[in-house]
């Protein structure tokens, strides 16, 4: 079966949204951890996931003028960039402040992530068609949440807490590459 552009383009988008809100959820379960291994205080280390939360929302409004302005695979590959070099930073943070920066520098990419991948869905399916893409974008979304603290907790039983970071290199490499020669 030969997928047209427009579902290649929906699978890659996916891939990408997968990543960033998978990692909404998969630092919750590993935060005692890293707040022991970094030797830092539990309530600074809560700062880990709030601060990608922040950053992920405060990106938001001004993707859509950016996408607009600059182009929406530009972006796209630009949120994939920041999202997955900021994965890397964080793996290898040596202190809790430094991984909440990290962390805000991630949430940055994977913020701008959910909106530009909707509006170029929204630019390529016409209203009728819409739905079953939407369907398809939002798997990862829905499915992201519920398995990141199991992935997480798996992750930081079989290695450290710095494999819930080091997970994202290959996927963010892989959906950069897909990206770059799907998009249009």
């Amino acid at each position: 079966m030969h997928l047209t552009y427009r579902w290649q383009a929906t699978l890659v988008i996916a891939l990408g949204l997968l990543m960033a809100v998978l990692d909404i959820t998969i630092v919750s379960v590993v935060l005692p951890q890293i707040t022991t291994a970094l030797h830092a205080q539990y309530q600074t280390s809560t700062w880990i996931g709030t601060g990608y939360l922040h950053a992920s929302a405060a990106v938001i409004p001004i993707i859509g003028y950016l996408s607009d302005r600059i182009g929406s695979k530009t972006i796209f590959l630009l949120a994939l960039g920041i999202f997955t070099l900021g994965s890397a930073l964080c793996a290898f943070a040596p202190s809790v402040p430094a991984l909440i920066a990290f962390r805000i520098f991630q949430g940055i990419g994977g913020g701008a992530l959910l909106p530009v991948g909707m509006a170029i869905i929204f630019r390529m399916f016409d209203p009728t068609e819409r739905a079953g893409a939407i369907a398809l974008l939002m798997i990862p979304v829905l499915l992201g949440p519920a398995f990141g603290p199991t992935l997480g907790g798996y992750l930081a039983t079989i290695a450290s807490w710095n494999a819930i970071f080091l997970i994202n290199l290959p996927i963010g490499v892989i959906a950069f590459l897909l990206a770059l020669l799907v998009l249009q």
